[in-house]
């Protein structure tokens, strides 16, 4: 197997192209190629994208000698987000699949997604399929909508929305013209500007296992750890979202709207950025004027970044403090 930078050319376009990023995954990825190299269905290829690590991760997919595997390395890591872009530029599949180094797939998954994808209209962007955890949770929660969904639907779904986990197949030319972003920031505006324009179908039948016993998961708290540049440009992102698509939330996804708004000023508050924060915390208050909680952390985000994680630290230690609904 070749390892190099760049993708190498290819004869034949297959159906799938299957990214998996890695970061210090020596102890699961293995059970992620597995998964995937005893699916009875063969039009597929796989680019593992090694994100900068530091143990054994690389070695261990350089000793599988399979034509379909290709290894590319960033030389310090970048984050996972970033690592899907780079797998998307490397890849010639007709449909994208971004599968979890911890997680593996489900027997006849894509055999299921080429089904989907053969069914699929020419305005379908995304088919995706349902996970099973090892807890015994499953997602998406609640299930989604059956058939094909838009915008409105995605926004109305979203809004219900416990928990969004589902494995996803891009088609090719969706994340030409939107294309992965380098790192989570983008991830809201990415799907939603997707079902803007196209269409969305989530199986209801499993197609991966999530497993929870990787020692490097990040939790969604963990993003308050961010430097202050990357919680920043969490902040403009959010801003953008709203901008873009301000009315369609308010009317299909006002508990979504909310949280967003409050979003605004929460990530400006923790980059220790106190004038853009309270601007955006007062925004969100005018709206939501007997919300005492976020009074409260907006007097405290004032005082500064360490502040906020003190209190957090005594009081909620592993959640981002969310407006009440």
């Amino acid at each position: 197997m070749q390892i190099s930078p760049y993708a190498s050319p290819v004869e034949h376009v297959p159906l799938f192209s299957v990214i998996i990023p890695v970061w210090n995954r020596q102890d699961t990825i293995r059970r992620c190629l597995d998964s995937v190299l005893a699916q009875d269905f063969r039009d597929y290829e796989i680019i593992v994208v090694d994100d900068g690590s530091t143990d054994g991760s690389p070695e261990v997919v350089a000793e599988y000698r399979d034509d379909r595997i290709r290894l590319v390395r960033h030389r310090e890591n970048r984050g996972s987000y970033a690592a899907r872009a780079t797998g998307a530029g490397h890849a010639s599949g007709q449909w994208i699949i971004v599968l979890g180094s911890d997680d593996a797939l489900l027997d006849g998954a894509l055999a299921k997604f080429s089904a989907l994808a053969a069914a699929a209209t020419d305005d379908t962007g995304i088919v995706g399929m349902s996970v099973r955890f090892d807890d015994g949770t499953t997602g998406p929660k609640p299930p989604f909508p059956p058939g094909d969904i838009g915008l409105t639907g995605w926004l109305t779904w979203c809004n219900a929305a416990e928990r969004v986990d589902f494995l996803t197949a891009f088609r090719r030319k969706v994340i030409q013209e939107i294309p992965f972003p380098t790192d989570g920031r983008g991830s809201v505006q990415m799907m939603m500007r997707i079902a803007a324009r196209w269409k969305i179908r989530v199986d209801p039948d499993f197609g991966v296992m999530g497993y929870t016993d990787a020692p490097n998961r990040l939790g969604l708290h963990k993003a308050s750890l961010l430097p202050a540049p990357s919680l920043r440009a969490h902040a403009i992102a959010t801003e953008e979202v709203l901008q873009e698509f301000g009315p369609q939330l308010r009317d299909h996804a006002p508990r979504v709207h909310r949280k967003l708004r409050y979003d605004v000023g929460w990530w400006y508050l923790l980059a220790g950025l106190r004038i853009p924060g309270a601007r955006g915390m007062l925004r969100y208050l005018a709206r939501h004027p007997l919300d005492l909680r976020s009074w409260a952390w907006l007097a405290i985000g004032l005082a500064g970044p360490r502040a906020i994680h003190w209190f957090r630290n005594r009081r909620q230690p592993k959640r981002t403090p969310p407006p009440r609904s």
